[in-house]
């Protein structure tokens, strides 16, 4: 063939030149294959998200929404139009905007936001690394039928309480006032004091009992900064017309001058404490001892409680926090033991992740032990 026989051999410099070509066809060759495998693997990532039914919106470093799954459209009918925009531009609802601010370092995580037909979505949000700049991550879950049911019953577990306290607490009043309006004998006066001890002894079971049920249901603390001597010096001036009457002593000298900060559900962590004082109140004979210290131990606290009263036996105590479980003694206290007041107090310390515990000897009396974090996460 004539070409053939025309030829000759390249140049050096043609050589080159023909293989800057071809190396820019390769790397363009395999930028578009890259392209393309990226394109397929967003589409099928894409068509799975889709399928998701939660939820799921993407936004760029600069507040540009990136994607948004077709379930979406339970929290915003509009929500599909959103891709490519900035949330500046959007015209929606400001629940929505606030959550979608860029750099923002406000905390989400008891954010609520009502979509479609009412329907109610907790939003969470993750961080996703873009080379020096991290784009985020909405997932909307909506609350489900056993959530709503949760906070029905925690309603009116709380109109339960105030229903259920506010006559008890008028009636006591109204005892109280028995000796103002006219001078009682000494068998009204043993009554009128009867009825004070046990609608005290209702309230307080009242209260034990739908703070279990709250606490069960996993209600939520409400942390806040509290000195915890002075919250067990009021725990004990409550309890010590009870310790009185039994001409109990409640030995504070370790309270003197002794100040410890803690974070806590301060009405709970008082409730907690009044339980335990209560129930080494209820156990010590006539003219015995209540000794209640506060230890401070660096990164944590221990309260301990301690009598000398009739003790626990062996056998009951791995049971000593059951819900309802009573120690079977002859005990000639008229106060009632509804079995649940410890069990409250245990719930109460470890949603508060701390301990509590009790060292017991027949006879001798009974320590326990709580032990609180000083800070709560």
């Amino acid at each position: 063939m004539d070409w053939f026989k025309n030829s000759r051999q390249l140049t050096e410099h043609e050589v080159g030149y023909i293989q800057g070509w071809v190396d820019r066809i390769s790397v363009n060759f395999l930028h578009w294959m890259k392209w393309d495998e990226l394109s397929l693997e967003n589409k099928i990532l894409s068509g799975c998200l889709n399928r998701l039914n939660i939820p799921i919106l993407v936004l760029s470093p600069d507040g540009v929404v990136q994607f948004c799954n077709r379930s979406m459209l339970n929290v915003d009918i509009t929500s599909l139009s959103w891709i490519g925009c900035n949330y500046s531009e959007l015209k929606i609802d400001e629940s929505i905007r606030n959550l979608l601010v860029p750099n923002s370092e406000a905390d989400i995580s008891n954010v609520v936001v009502v979509g479609v037909e009412n329907r109610i979505f907790h939003v969470n949000e993750y961080l996703i690394p873009d080379d020096d700049k991290k784009k985020k991550l909405f997932i909307f879950r909506e609350r489900s039928e056993e959530e709503k049911k949760e906070n029905i019953l925690k309603e009116n577990i709380t109109l339960l309480t105030h229903d259920l306290v506010s006559p008890l607490s008028l009636v006591r009043g109204y005892t109280t006032m028995l000796p103002v309006v006219g001078i009682l004998n000494e068998q009204q006066s043993e009554y009128a004091k009867n009825i004070l001890q046990n609608m005290d002894d209702l309230i307080n079971l009242i209260r034990n009992l739908l703070g279990v049920e709250r606490l069960e249901m996993g209600a939520g603390l409400i942390i806040e900064n509290m000195e915890l001597t002075s919250v067990v010096k009021k725990v004990i001036d409550t309890l010590i017309p009870f310790a009185h009457q039994k001409q109990i002593q409640i030995n504070q000298e370790n309270l003197q001058n002794n100040h410890i900060n803690i974070q806590g559900d301060m009405i709970l962590i008082k409730q907690a404490i009044y339980n335990v004082v209560d129930n080494a109140i209820k156990y010590t004979p006539l003219k015995g001892m209540v000794d209640v210290k506060v230890l401070d131990q660096n990164d944590s606290v221990e309260l301990q409680i301690c009598d000398n009263g009739i003790g626990i036996a062996e056998v009951d105590l791995p049971h000593i926090f059951e819900k309802f479980y009573r120690i079977k003694i002859n005990q000639p206290e008229k106060r009632s033991e509804s079995g649940i007041g410890l069990a409250l107090a245990k719930l109460i310390i470890e949603k508060h992740a701390g301990k509590i515990g009790v060292k017991s000897t027949i006879g001798q009396g009974s320590i326990f032990i709580i032990e609180l974090p000083k800070q709560q996460n």
